[in-house]
């Protein structure tokens, strides 16, 4: 299967294109951003927090900003959020041998 490109859809050369080779065999690249609250936050709160992010993330600025910086931002909300955290602290531990 072939490398997926970003949506920018630019030529630069994929990590996987250059014939380097890592000994796991394959790259990844990733960033996540979050917002952390307090437990038990109030739902009208996180539904405010939670507005304002999507807002931000899917206006035409910051989607352009994004573009110019091969990033695809994406929202995860609650439980998939913290299972998105979790799996790439395993997967970060595993990489790094600790």
């Amino acid at each position: 299967m072939a490398a997926a490109r970003f949506r920018a859809g630019d030529d630069r050369q994929l990590i996987s294109e250059t014939g380097r080779r890592r000994r796991t065999g394959s790259y990844q690249v990733w960033s996540s951003r979050g917002i952390a609250a307090p437990a038990n936050l109030l739902k009208s709160i996180q539904d405010a927090l939670t507005a304002a992010l999507e807002k931000t993330l899917n206006s035409s600025e910051h989607q352009q900003q994004a573009r110019q910086s091969s990033l695809e931002p994406r929202v995860i909300k609650g439980d998939a959020y913290r299972s998105f955290l979790k799996d790439n602290e395993v997967s970060t531990k595993t990489l790094m041998g600790w």
